[in-house]
């Protein structure tokens, strides 16, 4: 495989590593400057690769626009990441509405599992937190589109990527009572069968 630290110097391969159908990893330069996470390392795919734009942002400066593909195609842009860890970004697309969208998917590379989250339509930017546990992942941010129509932008973008330390796990089911709280009283927790 082949790993660059600019785009330019491998531009002229990109047209035939995607015609051939091979993934091409990127440095964290330019993909993760552009939603700020530089550390990591970034892997566009399939149909048209994934680019930085600087004319659709969060708060200004740079985000990821998914790669300009044509119907019955998808483009993917990918990074790893170890848990436990919380996941945040921000999102929003453009598209043809319940036909053409953008998919965050946090493949567990031990299990296969994969939650997922879609959106699609004229959608302005959203936050996603996501939490994962003690293990591998790839998350993936997936634009696809069917054989009908277009609509929009006929994008998909992502911004301010997030990584942070994952809250404690939760404590076993059943191990907390439940309490109705009143507004402006204090609320105190006690684990099931103490008195307090």
């Amino acid at each position: 495989m082949l790993r660059s630290t600019s785009s330019r110097s491998v531009s002229w391969l990109l047209p035939i590593l995607l015609a051939c159908g091979l993934v091409l990893p990127l440095a964290a330069d330019p993909f993760g400057d552009a939603v700020g996470q530089s550390t990591s390392t970034w892997t566009t795919s399939g149909d048209a690769p994934w680019s930085v734009v600087t004319d659709v942002s969060f708060e200004g400066g740079s985000s990821v626009r998914s790669g300009k593909i044509g119907n019955r195609q998808s483009t993917t842009l990918s990074t790893t990441v170890n848990g436990p860890v919380t996941v945040d970004f921000r999102w929003k697309v453009s598209s043809e509405s319940g036909s053409d969208k953008l998919t965050f998917n946090a493949v567990d590379l031990e299990s296969g599992v994969s939650p997922s989250r879609t959106i699609s339509g004229e959608q302005d930017w959203q936050v996603v937190s996501v939490v994962l546990q003690a293990r591998p992942y790839r998350l993936e941010w997936v634009y696809t589109k069917d054989g009908g129509f277009s609509s929009g932008s006929d994008a998909g973008w992502v911004d301010q990527l997030v990584f942070s330390a994952a809250p404690p796990s939760a404590p076993e089911a059943g191990s907390l009572t439940p309490v109705s709280v009143a507004v402006g009283k204090p609320l105190t927790l006690v684990p099931k069968g103490l008195k307090g």
